[in-house]
């Protein structure tokens, strides 16, 4: 399809995303599109929503004083998701460059999806402005607590006995 919109003479492709699925993949349509002098984006839909553009004006607004992080964090498939962590971390810190990026995957479920990426992603990008970054695509929490802890009566047990040692928030707070 990017060929043939080169080769139709397109001035803008607008892609969607994933744009690829690999890194070569990605590097090869860079390259053709550069050669081919057109010019690319990729739709962030997201962005447009009514609440994510207030948080990007309260920040950008002086209010929270000097922005120093930017978290984004989502459940689900990292190749549906991730992109829009990382839009919004670029997004709310004025598209400072990275001076630079580490992240890492882990786990194979999701691979055998209709939107096969890794279960848990992490990265942490260091902004040229001084900005931290951090972005994490994971499984939603369980809330089933007996299937975490084993169930039975033991479980039983361990929770009442750590339900009897948990402070009320007043008592952990302030005085």
């Amino acid at each position: 399809m990017i060929k043939l919109g080169i080769e139709s003479f397109a001035k803008l492709i607008a892609f969607e995303k994933p744009v690829a699925l690999t890194s070569g993949e990605l590097f090869a349509i860079r390259d053709l599109i550069r050669k081919a002098g057109v010019k690319a984006i990729v739709s962030h839909q997201h962005r447009y929503g009514v609440h994510y553009r207030k948080v990007k004006e309260f920040a950008a607004s002086g209010a929270l004083g000097r922005v120093h992080t930017v978290y984004g964090t989502a459940t689900g498939w990292m190749t549906h998701l991730l992109s829009h962590l990382i839009d919004y971390t670029c997004w709310f810190n004025s598209y400072s460059p990275g001076a630079w990026v580490m992240a890492q995957a882990a786990g194979r479920h999701k691979f055998t999806d209709n939107h096969p990426s890794p279960d848990y992603l992490g990265g942490f990008v260091q902004f040229a402005n001084g900005v931290r970054g951090f972005t994490k695509s994971a499984p939603a929490r369980r809330t089933n607590r007996k299937s975490r802890s084993g169930g039975g009566k033991a479980a039983s047990a361990r929770k009442a006995r750590k339900g009897s040692r948990r402070s009320s928030p007043t008592a952990a707070g302030a005085p």
